[in-house]
C-alpha cells in the first residue's frame, strides 16, 4: 500500500513540503488583524468593509463608491464633501447622478434638491438624465409638485428636451 505523498518516477506530483511556504504566506495574510476600534471617523470610512480580512485601505473614490453601493447616504455625502475640497479633484456627472439615484432609493429629497443645485453653482450643465434623476428622488418621497415642477423646467431648457425614459422613476 502507497501513500499518497509517495513520489512515484513517473508522476509529476509534488510533495506537500513544496506547497508549505505558500500555505504560510496565506495563513499570516489572512490572519492580519483588523484596524483598531478607537480610530477616527474620518479614517475609518476608508477601511475597507468587504473582506474581513483586508486591512489596506481605499481610496477616496473607493470609499464613495462603497458608500453608494451599501446605501449609506450620510457617509456618501461626507466623503464626497472630502473630495471636493481637493483641488485636483473634478466631479463628473456620474458620480453626481449615483449620488442623486442614493438619495431618492434613501427618502432624501431635500438633500438631492442641494446637491443638485450645489452641482449647477459649480458650474456642471445638468442634463436631461440629471433631471430624471431629481425627478425620481421627488417622485419616490411622494413630493409630486415638486417633481411636475422640475420636469416643466427641463422642458423649456433647449438641450434637455425629455428623451424616452425621462418618466421612469429610478
Amino acid at each position: 500500500m502507497t501513500s499518497a505523498f509517495t513520489l512515484s518516477s513517473s508522476s509529476s506530483f509534488l510533495s506537500p513540503l513544496h506547497y508549505l511556504p505558500r500555505l504560510i504566506l496565506v495563513v499570516a495574510v489572512v490572519s492580519l488583524p483588523r484596524p483598531p476600534a478607537a480610530v477616527s471617523p474620518q479614517a475609518s470610512l476608508f477601511f475597507s468593509g468587504k473582506n474581513t480580512a483586508n486591512p489596506w485601505v481605499n481610496t477616496v473614490p473607493e470609499a464613495l463608491s462603497d458608500c453608494i453601493d451599501k446605501k449609506q447616504w450620510q457617509k456618501a455625502l461626507q466623503v464626497f464633501e472630502m473630495l471636493r475640497k481637493q483641488r485636483f479633484y473634478q466631479p463628473k456627472e456620474g458620480t453626481y447622478m449615483r449620488l442623486l439615484v442614493l438619495l431618492g432609493r434613501c427618502g432624501q429629497p431635500g438633500q438631492a434638491q442641494q446637491l443638485f443645485y450645489s452641482m449647477i453653482e459649480e458650474g456642471l450643465e445638468p442634463t436631461s438624465q440629471l433631471y430624471t434623476a431629481l425627478i425620481g428622488a421627488y417622485s419616490r418621497s411622494n413630493i409630486l409638485d415638486k417633481a411636475f415642477a422640475v420636469l416643466h423646467a427641463m422642458i423649456e431648457l433647449p438641450h434637455c428636451q425629455m428623451g424616452m425614459f425621462t418618466p421612469t422613476v429610478y
